[in-house]
């Protein structure tokens, strides 16, 4: 049951701007597919609008994520000062 939630969490969660633009874009290939009887096409338009139903890209999931370094639990960040001497 806990790859249902999963699926429904990236089904139903995080919709911006730009998924909403992916999802139109899906949705006109497929239907210009559909009108010009073009096989390949439409198969593109369906792998498209797979990655925008599950918020994915062409790494899957969470392969172009950047890593969320943690904040110690105080608070503080430390800096380290850098000197170039030329």
């Amino acid at each position: 049951m806990r790859t249902l939630e999963g699926l429904q969490q990236r089904l139903f969660n995080n919709w911006n701007f730009i998924r909403f633009l992916r999802l139109a874009l899906a949705i006109f290939i497929l239907v210009n597919a559909v009108r010009a009887e073009d096989r390949l096409i439409m198969a593109g338009g369906i792998f498209i609008l797979g990655q925008t139903l599950l918020n994915v890209g062409c790494c899957g999931f969470g392969g172009c994520a950047i890593d969320q370094e943690q904040t110690p639990a105080n608070g503080e960040i430390s800096y380290e000062e850098i000197n170039s001497e030329s």
